[in-house]
């Protein structure tokens, strides 16, 4: 049946009253359903019924393996729904991992291996196993399935997987099974192909087995999930492009779509295999689809309020409704599972395809080069957005203060206000290299001193930025303490008053029995670092700035503040020192560090030169020198490559191989030169500084031309992202190994905000946004839309006028528009303060959003206890029924809440707090909250505020505080109002939110 018009649902029914297969379809949507569960969808974007497939293979909640069961109960039509009663719905009860892989077994013709092991618990249903192929195509292998069963092994399935990827996970589903013992067998080889195996045993009753033997080898690397069988209906529903999908009688956590998929290669233009090009979200996150090929997974997820867009690779784009959860990837050879974790109701609009369709928030590169437009928008998007916007360890604030500052980014500000409002320093002012630990993950911290040196520098320059970028000054009065200390510790403990900064710790000494000591974490700076210099003196700089707006400041319990002049008159002694202790004026570049003991290493360490000139070390001659180094002359492969990679410089020219920390004998041993990122590789993100220094002082000609060296490399099928291995110069480098261009480099988003420091010459300082513009002979204007500066979203753009050129800076928010023209000379810089009247800057705290009047509270004396549950109450009187009630609340990990003994509802993503409207269920008198709280490891905690609003105009608050009473007893009736708590405990605070570790919670 068909009808046409704006109607809620036409039907096109393939069987009239049940059937085991039903078609639906509309104008826009045509969807098959067997089982439940949609098998097929075919679109008109246009609403004209010419449909194209989808090519979406099935779509179904909770777990994807129930496809591969037999069908279950029936589907009927009912007035303008499609409801499928009796659906099979996997629920997931427990899961088993083996620990990380560390030796390739290879699987010999005739052989097999095995792994066994004990399940106490019923509902078995996926077996994966991870397999090397020793970069080899063309692998595969027999995987079956055995249970002792009757003193026998019984065969429950076997497949055979052909094409098999190196280091990719194998799936094998089966019908839920009984508890028992049972064996993985992996046998038949074909090509090379092999199981990789792990030191620690995990599996529950593990043995490993060669020939069906038992053996004392290392376990077979396996994952198992665990499944509890539910029925559930499913309701669907189309209306004009929408389709909309619920299930009743089962708690929903996760839906999954499945598609086609081509893991292999760097083509993703085949819609036939590759159905999407990229996905965004509101968020501020993108993900470009070449970022999933030659992967199993990605670690992270991509979170969404409301919506969450897949741009098609064709005819059609399909945006997720409100989702208010997040996307999660996983991939084999030839199929792509992303996973939306969210709840039991999902809404898929479907859109015409439109690459252009962008957040509206995100910046734009504009210029008269719209092939450079088209390349730098997309690299920042790719680089920058890709990664989790969570806030960076210190080793990465001020790279990702660069690379994300600028960007209106949905609660982003908020965010970074209170990490770095709450980053852990030590009390004599260190800050803490990996977020709550005081080093770096290795070498064993009981051991050694792991921590890295340039953490302070980084904070103080994280910080600064922040306040240039945001021009909040309460952020200033709230943190300046801290700053202080954050550089006392660098002038004092480090001596760096004295001119240089010194790493004093013996641990770091410099030479090749030392310890790495700043991202670099192989190489073993130490003593006299070079490195570690060039952020001391960017951080002096920086803090001349801060003390020029704090300085006069009334700041009790912080350190005395030293002078403006102090830090720029400290900050030139340390130019001049570092250009005589670094410089290797026969090589024509700095070194990388001078040991206790005098001696001094240089390696050609290209990053150490260019992230010194970019930040303003040495001068013109100095620039050419090192540039004609890195230009002209032989690396350790004999030949002048250094820019072998084309993307980046190799990070060093000379083989490091015995400079290595822990004498190459650490967790990473020592590596050969052009076979890891720190020794003869490339990391993507030095060609910023790269790009920056030559910009500095050799021109922006210079500039461009390698800008666009990086660009045509960038330009290529594998868009510098994506598995391994990663092709150049027909050599397979490991990506993450000998090179790093994407996971986990977020700081590679520095590379395309060139354009914005470099040809716009955009710096924003203390007393205003610098602009200096300096374009290449090959562009005539270029500009930015949507810059974030202090609350207001502008639009710059710098035209060639003459000697110099012609700024236009525009806003067009409500309540602040104004267009402003400047004319400049080259290297001249116009310095925007104020917009001018009657515009003006909003105020910053309402732009980024107000702290939380709520505190973190737990039990007392239990915040870091695992596998704990925690119930909290709180009682509170209201003079009359509220009009509005708003409750917002987060836990770690999970929580269920009721009112006044009605439960409201439950979730476990303590990063952002659920929202509730619970008015109806107040009233007049007494009132209760109540909440159950499941910590499973880590620190648990409690955060609430609820405001209400009264008929009398006023507004009351709860929230929680120590006033709550916490126990970890449950009692029959505890959630009720009549429930005497007398005994319970007063709730311990750990602080007004935002607090460590949880640092920023949206709501």
């Amino acid at each position: 049946m068909r009808v046409v018009g704006p109607i809620v649902l036409a039907l096109q029914v393939s069987c009239l009253v049940a059937a085991d297969v039903i078609t639906v379809d509309n104008p826009f949507l045509r969807i098959r359903v067997e089982g439940g569960w949609l098998r097929s969808l075919q679109v008109d974007p246009l609403g004209k019924g010419n449909y194209v497939p989808s090519r979406f293979l099935g779509l179904v909640a909770g777990d994807d393996s129930v496809l591969s069961l037999p069908p279950t109960g029936e589907g009927r039509i009912e007035g303008h729904r499609l409801i499928w009663r009796g659906a099979t719905l996997l629920v997931p009860r427990q899961s088993f991992a083996s620990a990380v892989r560390q030796q390739a077994l290879r699987l010999e013709p005739g052989h097999t291996l095995a792994q066994e092991f004990e399940l106490g618990e019923p509902g078995l249903t996926v077996v994966e196993v991870n397999c090397p192929t020793w970069l080899t195509t063309g692998s595969g292998m027999t995987l079956s399935l055995w249970r002792w069963e009757n003193g026998a092994w019984q065969q429950i399935a076997h497949q055979k997987f052909t094409n098999v990827q190196d280091n990719r996970w194998v799936r094998l589903v089966v019908v839920p099974q009984p508890a028992g013992r049972y064996r993985v067998q992996m046998s038949d080889p074909v090509g090379t192909i092999g199981w990789w195996a792990t030191l620690e045993r995990r599996l529950p009753g593990s043995v490993p087995l060669r020939d069906g033997q038992p053996v004392a080898e290392r376990e077979r690397c396996m994952r198992l999930w665990l499944f509890a069988v539910r029925q559930a209906d499913v309701l669907y529903s189309l209306e004009g492009n929408r389709l909309q999908i619920t299930v009743q009688g089962s708690e929903v956590k996760e839906w999954v779509l499945l598609t086609p998929w081509d893991s292999d290669g760097t083509d993703v233009t085949d819609p036939e295999r590759i159905p999407f090009r990229r996905f965004f979200s509101d968020s501020g996150r993108y993900l470009p689809v070449e970022q999933l090929k030659r992967r199993d997974e990605l670690d992270w997820g991509m979170h969404a309020r409301d919506w969450l867009e897949m741009t098609g690779n064709g005819t059609a784009d399909y945006r997720w409704r409100n989702l208010n959860g997040e996307l999660r990837w996983a991939m084999t050879a030839d199929r792509l599972r992303l996973s939306l974790r969210t709840r039991a109701t999902v809404t898929l609009e479907l859109l015409p395809h439109d690459e252009r369709r962008l957040p509206a928030f995100y910046p734009r590169f504009f210029s008269s080069n719209s092939r450079l437009d088209d390349l730098m928008n997309r690299f920042y998007y790719e680089r920058a957005f890709s990664w989790p916007l969570s806030p960076a360890f210190a080793d990465w604030m001020e790279w990702l203060a660069r690379t994300r500052y600028w960007v209106a980014l949905p609660g982003f500000h908020a965010r970074e206000r209170a990490h770095l409002l709450h980053y852990k320093l030590d009390e004599d002012g260190y800050v803490y290299t990996w977020g709550d630990r005081k080093e770096w993950p290795f070498p064993d911290n009981e051991k050694y001193d792991a921590r890295h040196f340039t953490t302070n520098a980084n904070f103080i320059l994280g910080c600064w930025r922040y306040y240039c970028w945001t021009g909040d000054k309460e952020f200033l009065r709230h943190n300046i303490a801290r700053i202080r200390r954050a550089m006392e510790w660098q002038l004092t403990e480090c001596r760096g008053a004295e001119g240089l900064f010194v790493i004093t710790s013996p641990e770091h000494d410099g030479t090749t029995k030392g310890l790495h000591s700043n991202y670099w974490d192989n190489i073993p700076f130490g003593h006299l670092s070079a490195y570690e210099n060039i952020y001391f003196y960017a951080s002096l700089q920086a803090m001349a700035e801060i003390e020029s707006v704090m300085s006069q400041e009334k700041t009790p319990n912080a350190p005395t503040p030293r002078t403006p002049s102090y830090y720029r008159q400290l900050a030139q002694q340390v130019k001049r020192r570092y250009e005589e202790t670094f410089w290797n004026e026969s090589a024509g570049r700095f070194i990388g560090c001078v040991d206790i003991h005098g001696n001094r290493h240089d390696y050609g360490f290209t990053y150490v030169n260019i992230e010194a000139l970019a930040y303003g070390l040495g001068d013109t001659e100095k620039a050419r020198r090192i540039y004609h180094w890195m230009e002209k002359e032989p690396t350790s492969t004999g030949k002048a490559d250094t820019y072998f990679f084309e993307f980046a410089p190799r990070v060093n020219t000379l083989d490091c191989s015995g400079w290595w920390y822990l004498e190459g004998k650490g967790e990473i041993p020592s590596q050969p030169f052009d076979t890891h990122c720190e020794n003869g590789g490339a990391i993507l993100y030095t060609s910023f500084f790269d790009l920056m220094a030559r910009h500095r002082w050799l021109g922006a000609d210079n500039a461009w031309q390698r800008l666009w060296g990086i660009l045509c490399r960038y330009d290529q099928p594998d868009r510098l992202c994506g598995g391994n291995p990663m092709y150049f110069g027909g050599k397979p480098y490991i990506n993450g190994w000998a090179v790093g261009t994407d996971i986990p480099f977020p700081e590679s988003g520095l590379v395309p905000t060139y354009f914005l420091y470099g040809f716009l010459g955009v710096e924003a300082r203390v007393d205003g946004l610098h602009i200096s513009p300096k374009l290449p002979s090959d562009l005539t204007f270029a500009g930015v839309r949507n810059l974030f500066y202090r609350g207001l979203l502008l639009d710059l753009r710098v035209q060639k006028e003459g000697e110099g050129y012609r700024i236009t800076l525009a806003c067009s928010q409500p309540g602040h528009r104004f267009r402003i023209q400047q004319r400049v000379r080259e290297g001249e810089t116009w310095v925007f303060r104020q917009p001018p009247a009657p515009a003006r800057f909003p105020d910053i705290a309402k732009v980024i959003g107000a702290d939380w009047r709520a505190e973190w509270i737990w039990l007392p004396g239990q915040w870091e206890t695992p596998n704990i549950t925690v119930y909290a109450r709180r009682t509170f009187d209201l003079p009359a029924r509220p009009i509005e009630a708003t409750l917002w609340v987060s836990a770690d990990n999970r929580y269920r809440l009721w009112v006044n003994g009605v439960f409201v509802g439950e979730d476990d993503d303590f990063a952002v707090a659920e929202r509730y409207d619970v008015t109806r269920l107040l009233k007049p008198g007494r009132n209760l909250l109540a909440l159950q709280v499941d910590n499973v490891d880590g620190p648990g905690g409690l955060l609430l505020e609820m405001r209400v609003r009264l008929p009398n105009g006023q507004t009351r608050w709860v929230i929680s505080d120590p006033g709550w009473k916490v126990t970890d007893r449950e009692s029959k009736g505890w959630y009720t109002l009549s429930f005497d708590d007398s005994r319970w405990l007063p709730g311990e605070s750990r602080g007004q939110a935002p607090v460590f570790p949880w640092g920023m919670i949206e709501r």
